[in-house]
């Protein structure tokens, strides 16, 4: 550890369970023995990196009679699986065979025995014999992976056949691990997604959170992954102010980045390309109350066109006027700070903005003040309010978010890296939850997928009903992209003006033109509108001319119809619950 990092040491117990039952049933004597895994669970904490990985295969023996242990110890395909340490430090640890067995018709222990190899050996043993129901035990170093096969047979000298018959025993394996930490930086396995890394543009600090110190802290790039897209864990950055942002650069990794010295909060969103033929009313295989994954790939900037034009598309939010980008970050939480006055052009000196957590978000302003606010956090009098070190060659471009820049982070919210794919989520539980606060406090839930109009609320940090409001179901994600404030964002019908404060439109690269007010024909690839229409019962209209720029997600007040893939249209004037979302192109 650095010797001027905050030692902070704290000892914690590590669990990872997986559960697996071994069913019995006897006509006669003939006995069927099932072993069904979770396949995977993974733990981090600290310098541990702990994953226990259980084969697709089940173990099943059927019509077995009791057996000799030579015969036992080959016989059938055995239940395989692995321990895997990822991180960097030793770690001990224990795996018991756990009896949860319930119900009166249960098998004796000591009809059952076990044959478990360790890389390759082991030895027979009673399950009656062990101690506390271990099996193995020991130090497993880092980046080290346990191999392990596990049978399970009846005794051949099982001869009663009413101790047998009609019995069952249930068993789950847990592998605890007891070990010093001395930080709770997160360590994330290594990343087999093949998303493109995150770019970072001059100013910006790549962030971890510290579940120990809960506190976002500077990330270590050299030595592990900051990320894991396969873990819904995507890439964070921050901005921080002028009079520390020295300090910070030069900080070692796990150096705490105080909130109040964050001016901005960015999540990175990588190029993919995205599965199209199942979308629409087939809802990916799902329900229109509860859709299916959306199949994503992620892809470099330099591939073009889709792997298959028959199966996949690649969504036009990753075009930003002729450049084809491998990713973009995008504001963690809708836009927050004060505006004195409404902005005008892309000098505007009236706008303070940030992007965090636990206050409220900008509103009140035309899309026009919003856009022109949004530019002017770069330019040469306030970039480096902002944080941003605008240097001579810097491509970074600040913007408001565009209706297909939208579409890119609610579809793959819905797919196996977004908040659909997270393991700890089921049913109607995968919908992102929603920002129910009256106050547009940024990063609030509502603790459930319920659309009711109560106002319970707690903070985006709080483990699974704070972070179920984030397209990731971890801390990592991005919030209020379902309730808070409706978001205005750049997309409009037919170059059409209204209310919205332009005398003219900008330059293209910052809007989407839509020249057909019907959806099933004027939807951009990967924009979220007609592709995913009224998914999770979420309203969905289109632009038109009297309604010619899009908002998106919906406001808190809304019962009915509020989420990731919310759509409609209005004309551009300033409304006191519509918000707006900043994209920055590195």
């Amino acid at each position: 550890m650095e010797k001027n990092q905050k030692r902070q040491v704290a000892k914690i117990a590590v669990f990872i369970t997986s559960i697996f039952v071994i069913f019995l049933s006897v006509t006669y004597a003939f006995i069927n023995v099932t072993l069904a895994g979770t396949k995977r669970q993974v733990i981090t904490a600290g310098d541990i990196s702990l994953v226990l990985e259980e084969d697709e295969n089940n173990l099943t023996i059927e019509n077995a009679l009791p057996m000799y242990d030579e015969v036992g110890m080959v016989q059938g395909d055995p239940f395989t699986f692995r321990l895997v340490n990822n991180g960097t430090t030793s770690v001990n640890y224990t795996v018991k065979l756990v009896d949860i067995t319930t119900g009166s018709d249960k098998l004796s222990t000591s009809d059952v025995k076990y044959y478990l190899t360790k890389e390759g050996s082991g030895t027979p043993a009673l399950l009656s014999s062990l101690t506390d129901g271990v099996i193995d035990s020991g130090t497993i170093t880092g980046r080290k992976t346990i191999h392990y096969t596990l049978r399970l047979w009846i005794r051949d000298d099982v001869t009663d056949n009413s101790a047998i018959s009609g019995k069952s025993l249930s068993y789950r394996i847990d592998v605890n691990a007891n070990q010093e930490v001395e930080t709770g930086y997160p360590v994330f396995a290594e990343d087999h997604s093949n998303a493109a890394s995150p770019v970072l543009t001059s100013g910006m600090i790549p962030v971890v959170y510290n579940e120990l110190q809960k506190s976002w802290v500077k990330a270590d790039t050299t030595q592990t992954k900051y990320y894991n897209y396969e873990t819904q864990n995507w890439a964070n950055a921050v901005t921080v102010t002028e009079d520390n942002r020295s300090t910070y650069m030069d900080a070692p990794a796990g150096t705490v980045i105080s909130m109040d010295d964050i001016n901005t909060m960015w999540v990175w969103i990588p190029r993919y390309e995205y599965q199209y033929t199942n979308l629409g009313d087939q809802y990916a295989g799902g329900t229109r109350d509860l859709p299916g994954e959306i199949q994503v790939n992620f892809i470099a900037a330099s591939q073009t066109d889709p792997s298959d034009s028959g199966v996949y598309k690649i969504p036009e939010g990753f075009t930003f006027g002729n450049e084809n980008l491998s990713g973009l970050w995008i504001g963690k939480f809708e836009t927050t700070g004060t505006m004195s006055a409404a902005c005008t052009d892309e000098n505007c000196t009236t706008a303070d903005l940030s992007i965090k957590p636990n206050l409220t978000s900008v509103r009140s302003q035309t899309i026009s003040s919003l856009f022109y606010a949004s530019r002017s956090m770069q330019n040469a009098t306030n970039a480096n309010k902002y944080g941003f070190d605008i240097i001579g060659t810097d491509t970074m471009d600040v913007h408001m978010a565009k209706n297909t820049e939208w579409g890119l982070v609610a579809m793959l919210s819905q797919s196996k890296y977004g908040k659909y794919g997270n393991s700890a989520y089921s049913g109607a539980n995968k919908e992102i939850y929603q920002n129910k606060s009256g106050s547009y406090i940024t990063g609030m839930s509502n603790g459930t997928p319920s659309q009711s109009t109560t106002n319970t609320q707690v903070t985006y940090d709080i483990p699974d009903t704070g972070y179920g409001a984030s397209t990731t179901g971890t801390i990592y994600g991005v919030y209020d992209m379902s309730g808070g404030a409706s978001e205005y964002v750049m997309g409009n019908y037919n170059n059409t003006i209204s209310d919205s404060g332009f005398s003219s439109l900008p330059d293209s690269k910052y809007y989407d033109l839509y020249t057909s007010s019907t959806a099933s024909t004027g939807y951009k690839a990967g924009d979220a509108t007609y592709e995913t229409s009224e998914w999770y019962l979420d309203s969905a209209s289109f632009v038109y001319s009297s309604y010619p720029f899009f908002h998106r997600g919906g406001g808190y007040g809304d019962t009915t119809g509020v989420g990731v893939f919310y759509s409609s249209g209005y004309n551009g004037q300033a409304i006191a619950y519509y918000s707006v979302r900043l994209f920055l192109k590195p």
